[in-house]
């Protein structure tokens, strides 16, 4: 029998890839012959990366973050976390093309944003923002998001203002964000608490 077999297992991310990377980490784990309660503490215990899914409170809101640069990473992340978001969350992405992030945003034309389409009808408010967030409310268009249903703002900070005062008090906020957008969020996150 597997020596991790029968247990059960706590992760402070989200996403079915972030399970597949556990499990990765507990393999690795186990060949290392790293006993299975301390594998299981580190998993229960781990932070993640800034904006890789950590969880902020912003304004007294519990603020999910996550990073997006691709299409896979960013379907990914969109289902899972859009699926559990309870109804009137608030959702912004805040896409950005500086250098750190690659000038080349063609990515979103071939991200598929159908969880997005999907948990609309139930989700508060809706914010595109960062430097390019026209191209991203374009984007959306062609997804099916009319225009009506978008708050533009093409820098990141009234960004996340906006979508703070178009999010009913008490709801959750999700933040999806490039790089560059994620540096300026990390700024405002240390000006909350971190939960």
């Amino acid at each position: 029998m597997h020596p991790f077999s029968g247990q059960r297992w706590s992760l402070a991310l989200q996403g079915v890839h972030q399970v597949y990377n556990a499990v990765a980490a507990v393999t690795a784990a186990t060949a290392l012959g790293i006993a299975p309660d301390t594998a299981r503490q580190a998993l229960a215990t781990f932070q993640p990366a800034v904006g890789r899914g950590a969880l902020w409170l912003l304004g007294g809101r519990p603020v999910r973050v996550g990073l997006v640069k691709n299409p896979a990473g960013t379907h990914a992340l969109l289902g899972p976390t859009l699926q559990a978001a309870p109804a009137g969350a608030g959702v912004a992405f805040l896409l950005e093309s500086e250098p750190a992030d690659g000038r080349d945003i063609s990515w979103i034309w071939d991200t598929s944003f159908q969880p997005l389409c999907a948990a609309l009808p139930r989700l508060g408010a809706l914010v595109a923002g960062g430097g390019r967030a026209q191209e991203l409310a374009l984007r959306w268009k062609y997804e099916g998001i009319g225009p009506e249903r978008v708050t533009v703002q093409p820098a990141v900070r009234p960004a996340v203002h906006a979508l703070l005062a178009n999010t009913a008090p008490g709801a959750p906020l999700y933040l999806f964000a490039t790089y560059t957008a994620l540096r300026s969020l990390q700024r405002l996150g240390e000006r909350g608490a971190r939960a």
